[in-house]
């Protein structure tokens, strides 16, 4: 049989420890990792939709416009290059695409090239 090391943990308000196969801990630290990720993802959709709703009601005026388009694409191209290395379930990986889709469709109509 396998042994592997035991993290133990003091709950709050306990004298007595708790103790976590480390199997166990590695393999939720991983899934809240994941998990981080993603609300990380969806966040910076959410706040690039933001700012596109910002420019696309200010057009007449072009530096406020610019200004929020610019955060936008920046938050587009963030998704962009922190998705490629997110294992999504299939439910994370169609909300975060129907929010990549509003995103894109809305730098697309405030002149970005995707």
């Amino acid at each position: 049989m396998e042994h592997l090391a035991l993290s133990v943990d003091i709950p709050v308000g306990s004298t007595h420890p708790t103790v976590i196969p480390l199997r166990r801990l590695v393999k939720f630290t991983q899934d809240e990792f994941r998990r981080n990720r993603f609300n990380f993802l969806m966040i910076e959709a959410s706040t690039g939709l933001t700012f596109c709703g910002i420019a696309l009601s200010a057009p007449d005026d072009q530096v406020k416009r610019s200004r929020n388009t610019r955060q936008a694409r920046i938050a587009y191209d963030t998704i962009v290059r922190f998705r490629g290395n997110l294992d999504l379930t299939k439910n994370e990986d169609s909300e975060l695409d129907a929010q990549l889709d509003q995103l894109r469709a809305n730098l697309t109509r405030l002149g970005e090239v995707l």
